[in-house]
């Protein structure tokens, strides 16, 4: 296991305290399961992302050849 260190502001620290207090778990937890479904999510974000730009781009040169 690899042991990070973040900074994190005032307010969302006690709104993390607030989550984890209401489900019984640690800040700890609740920030690993924050990183899990971020990474979990990350490559769905990315790709959804990716095509939307593509779609963009497409849609200006089809444009721009009118």
């Amino acid at each position: 296991m690899t042991i990070v260190s973040a900074q994190i502001d005032d307010a969302t620290f006690n709104e993390l305290k607030s989550i984890a207090l209401k489900n019984g778990l640690s800040v700890e937890d609740c920030i690993i399961r924050a990183v899990k479904a971020y990474t979990a999510e990350y490559e769905d974000d990315f790709r959804a992302d990716f095509c939307a730009v593509n779609s963009s781009e497409r849609a200006f040169f089809l444009s721009a050849g009118e």
